[in-house]
């Protein structure tokens, strides 16, 4: 009984981790201004993505990536954005105002994206120069 009450206060509280380092990444990459010429890159008028645009932005990333395996971060991030979906197709067409929370969520998915491609893009021209 105790070992299950552990285990359970154990999970909630590596949730309660998650969720809130979750957040810190997005409202980063919120904050983070994009290069126009990655917009144009990938055919973007503007940083107002949608989560549409979510594995076509993790996709250009990759490209820019070098090689390397995926930080933490972006693994982090797509677990989040797939947990989401799910989320939103198992609950979205029963509550219209939760459906909407899901499509900021994954909007704020595919903006941070779009962040870490701006990112890698800079770092490469830099690293040519």
């Amino acid at each position: 009984m105790i070992a299950t009450l552990t285990l359970l206060l154990s999970i909630a509280a590596l949730c309660q981790f998650f969720f809130s380092y979750i957040r810190a990444l997005l409202v980063a990459g919120a904050q983070q201004a994009i290069s126009p010429s990655v917009l144009e890159a990938c055919m973007l008028e503007s940083a107002n993505v949608t989560g549409a645009d979510f594995h076509r932005l993790m996709l250009r990333a990759q490209l820019y990536s070098k090689g390397e395996g995926e930080n933490s971060a972006v693994l982090a991030v797509r677990v989040y954005f797939s947990l989401v979906s799910l989320l939103r197709l198992a609950f979205g067409p029963l509550a219209p105002p939760l459906a909407h929370w899901f499509a900021q969520e994954q909007a704020a998915c595919s903006r941070f994206a779009l962040a870490g491609l701006n990112r890698r893009v800079l770092l490469r021209r830099c690293a040519a120069s």
